[in-house]
């Protein structure tokens, strides 16, 4: 079992380890988010999602219209 200092220890070094990661990566991500890059596929999955609502919305059109002959 570990002690308090043991596990002190290894969360120091893990805190040290993430605050590396994140001095390296945040740079990268922040240049990333301004790049065309990233606002092309802002662009891209702002599309997707508008296609596929109109898909879902001409599968509801059909059922309404087959729901609407039927009480017709």
């Amino acid at each position: 079992m570990k002690t308090f200092s043991q596990f002190q220890e290894d969360v120091d070094s893990m805190k040290a380890t993430m605050k590396g990661f994140a001095d390296t990566m945040v740079p990268q991500m922040k240049k990333f988010a301004k790049s065309k890059e990233a606002k092309d596929l802002k662009t891209n999955v702002m599309n997707m999602f508008i296609n596929k609502g109109y898909e879902v919305l001409d599968k509801g059109k059909k059922k309404l219209g087959e729901f609407e002959k039927k009480v017709r």
